[in-house]
């Protein structure tokens, strides 16, 4: 089967396995990055979230083999552990009294997402955009976020500056900033072969925040940076390894910034998922004048 062969079967045969009481939709779902995937919303009677199952890495494996009954029961299964419970309802988001304490700030590219950046507020941070979300932690449904869009400013009645200035005081509350080297880092997990190399020339450290969940949004603080600056004792490089951290080296390294450049395009296209990869500039922070440039 080529690609398309393959959606609409597997979507057919989903559909049948679980019944006329469940719907099973295709849906082509835009990403970060302008990054596209499919997926299979699997929507039952009486329920308003569900669970979206992405099926290109399946196309993938069953192009290297994998037989389709083996893919529909991988499919079932991952739906049936992931299936949202009974009584978790949506209608909590009309009123932004409830989601207000839990508005976040992300930062993405601007210029691969200048589409996307049409449809939800939004404010430019050097070659990047801060925008918000809303952090969902949940003891059923899990960790996740939801996506504030334009339309979401009008049925809460807020304006920009309002949503900006309570996303900047609850991302700063709910995901504290976290500072360790990489030598920390690599003995909690095995990381990139081309990171570890590199600490062998200069110190290196990891910036992010205590979920790793769009951490790269810390350098939108100077409180942060200053206090980076203040442990490092100098000035410092920026390398935006992707949405969810930073590597901080300080500015006396013996590597030039274009080398520092390469190094982060390197880390985006070997390490990085297209969706999470946040630029390829190298930012630096003058601990003496506060200030964060390209």
């Amino acid at each position: 089967m080529n690609y398309k062969e393959f959606l609409q079967y597997i979507q057919k045969k989903v559909q049948e396995r679980l019944g006329e009481n469940t719907r099973v939709e295709l849906h082509h779902i835009q990403k970060n990055n302008a990054i596209s995937r499919d997926g299979l919303l699997i929507l039952e009677e009486g329920r308003s979230l569900s669970p979206t199952i992405y099926l290109n890495t399946y196309y993938d494996a069953y192009r290297l083999g994998m037989s389709v009954p083996e893919i529909l029961a991988d499919i079932l299964a991952g739906y049936k552990n992931n299936r949202v419970p009974e009584g978790k309802e949506t209608d909590f988001y009309k009123d932004f009294s409830n989601v207000s304490g839990r508005i976040i700030c992300k930062l993405i590219n601007f210029e691969k997402n200048r589409e996307f950046l049409k449809r939800v507020p939004y404010f430019s941070y050097l070659d990047l955009a801060a925008v918000c979300c809303y952090l969902l932690e949940d003891d059923t449904i899990g960790k996740g976020t939801i996506q504030v869009y334009r339309s979401h400013l009008e049925l809460w009645e807020i304006t920009e500056e309002e949503l900006f200035e309570c996303a900047r005081e609850n991302t700063a509350r709910l995901l504290p900033w976290c500072f360790q080297s990489m030598e920390e880092l690599f003995s909690e997990h095995q990381e990139q072969a081309i990171l570890r190399d590199s600490t062998d020339f200069f110190p290196m450290y990891i910036l992010s925040n205590r979920l790793k969940m769009f951490g790269a949004a810390c350098i939108l603080y100077d409180h942060i940076l200053e206090s980076v600056g203040e442990k490092l004792g100098e000035s410092f490089y920026i390398l935006p390894s992707s949405v969810h951290e930073c590597i901080i080296v300080p500015d006396t390294i013996p590597f030039t910034r274009e080398m520092l450049r390469n190094m982060v395009r390197e880390i985006n296209d070997t390490q990085v998922l297209p969706e999470e990869v946040l630029s390829g500039e190298v930012y630096h922070y003058d601990r003496v004048l506060h200030r964060l440039s390209v």
